[in-house]
């Protein structure tokens, strides 16, 4: 708090009116460029269109790219970690993907590809605002948008064919396996759930991306599915956020694909250690279907054998809690609202997406803080349900037969 007074002390020569703004942002910066950040504020204060122009024609000596980051590299690589969340290794591997999509061609001076790119993780890392973005590394408020929405399609286009690729069948085996070595859920393809996404409202939109919770949002879910090592394997953020988990869920590729059997999973086999043939089928809370390709808990009259079985889909699910805590924690953009468009809103979503798995594929090993902590993106519950869930009589017998397979000495 000290180091806070003694700042606003400094800048208290822009007016009253603007301390509560300095005051507002400290709380939401990191400290590897707080005093920086508070010099710029004043620059923003002033509002002087052609001393901004001045400013930004320093940005090839004085800007924080070209002043700042060559200085975290050789001295302080942790630093540069904590500001793009990728060490300057895998800073530069992820650049060799991308660097053809950033590349520009210009009679001026274009803004170069390694440059773009670490605005973007700094953008995607701390969620800054883009005015404050903006005079930090000394370019224009569109500059700073456009480079941003650019690279996080450049980021999806680059990655996602192959950190997000449609697991395979032998793939699919493979994540059944996992999951049953570390939490001893047979057959299980991944765990599945919905979290919500704020962003700004569009101009427009009315109630059209208000939800039940008071706020608006891309989609009122974020509808992911991921495996034992808390890798995406689906993703979808493309409906309206007064819509609900159910009708997105049935609605978006990764539901049609389980509900109408068209997904290359694996064939029914025996459960392990025993002779009961059981399909594949991927784990949810209440607030999803049950279906023969879906297990969720029972809700009703449970008795001890049902709570052991519920007791274990808790366990299991909670893999994709932690991947959301994980991927919430490293992209902080996500834990406040975007302001975006729902378009660029949703070009940013998909890029913290293949980030996270980029780097969960590069054996980069979560805290226990990323583990635990889920920000803002609150969970859905059944107040999201548009209409009562009917589950077949298949699947409710396959959930009783996968009840008494928990309860029984095979396990």
């Amino acid at each position: 708090m000290s180091k806070l007074f003694t700042y606003i002390v400094i800048l208290k020569f822009i007016g009253q009116r603007k301390i509560l703004f300095v005051y507002k942002k400290l709380k939401i910066m990191d400290y590897i460029d707080f005093l920086e950040d508070l010099l710029l504020l004043k620059m923003i204060a002033c509002r002087q269109r052609s001393g901004n122009q001045e400013i930004f024609k320093t940005r090839k000596n004085h800007g924080f790219y070209s002043s700042g980051v060559n200085v975290l590299i050789k001295k302080n690589p942790g630093l540069f970690m904590k500001s793009t969340r990728f060490t300057h290794e895998q800073f530069k591997v992820l650049l060799n993907l991308v660097e053809p999509w950033l590349r520009k061609y210009s009679r001026r001076n274009p803004i170069e590809p390694e440059q773009r790119l670490y605005i973007t993780l700094h953008f995607l890392a701390h969620g800054n605002a883009l005015r404050l973005l903006s005079m930090k590394f000394r370019i224009g408020l569109e500059t700073a948008r456009s480079i941003i929405l650019e690279t996080c399609d450049a980021l999806w286009r680059a990655l996602a064919s192959h950190y997000l690729n449609p697991p395979s069948n032998a793939k699919w085996k493979q994540i059944s396996e996992d999951f049953w070595n570390v939490t001893k859920l047979p057959h299980c393809l991944g765990a599945i759930d919905g979290k919500h996404v704020q962003i700004n409202c569009p101009p427009n939109s009315r109630s059209q991306n208000f939800n039940y919770k008071q706020f608006n949002s891309i989609t009122q879910i974020l509808l992911a599915a991921c495996d034992s090592n808390y890798r995406f394997t689906f993703v979808d953020v493309s409906a309206y956020g007064s819509k609900n988990d159910g009708g997105m869920f049935r609605n978006s590729q990764f539901g049609k694909g389980i509900l109408d059997k068209s997904m290359d999973v694996p064939a029914a086999t025996n459960l392990p250690n025993s002779d009961i043939v059981f399909p594949y089928y991927f784990i949810a809370d209440a607030a999803f279907p049950l279906e023969e390709n879906i297990m969720k808990p029972y809700e009703t009259d449970i008795d001890v054998n049902k709570a052991v079985f519920n007791k274990t889909l808790c366990k299991a699910r909670k893999q994709i809690e932690i991947a959301f805590g994980i991927l919430t924690s490293r992209w902080r953009v996500l834990s406040a609202s975007i302001s975006f468009s729902p378009e660029n809103a949703k070009k940013v979503i998909l890029a913290t997406i293949v980030l996270h798995n980029f780097l969960r594929f590069g054996k980069v090993n979560s805290t226990a803080a990323e583990e635990t902590n889920n920000y803002n993106m609150t969970s859905v519950n059944r107040h999201d349900l548009l209409t009562a869930n009917t589950s077949s009589q298949s699947a409710l017998n396959l959930r009783n037969k996968l009840c008494e397979y928990f309860n029984s000495s095979l396990v």
